[in-house]
């Protein structure tokens, strides 16, 4: 399906390390499929990889409010806070992220 066509397509521009022409795919599933959380993961990924801060900040914010990928999300705001040399932000986001086999 068109569906399963455009992902293949888009993760294929992330290995090929495209990450301008894959946030362009993953963006276009999203508005097509605006309730998949994978998707909107997927593009925050996607976004922080391109340092689009702004946008991978925005859809992290999403994930958190739609209670999707919450540790994950906290954990990528807190590198984005990094990046942005605003340490405190990084650590506050780090304290949001629970205790599980995927984090220390």
């Amino acid at each position: 399906d068109d569906k399963r066509l455009r992902l293949t397509y888009a993760r294929m521009l992330v290995e090929q390390n495209r990450m301008e022409d894959a946030k362009v795919q993953f963006s276009a599933l999203l508005q097509q499929y605006p309730d998949d959380d994978e998707l909107r993961f997927s593009l925050a990924l996607v976004c922080l990889e391109a340092k689009a801060w702004d946008e991978a900040a925005g859809y992290l914010e999403e994930l958190i409010a739609r209670g999707a990928h919450v540790d994950s999300a906290h954990l990528n705001l807190g590198r984005i806070h990094e990046e942005r040399d605003d340490p405190q932000s990084a650590l506050n986001e780090y304290a949001q992220v629970g205790p599980g086999p995927d984090f220390l």
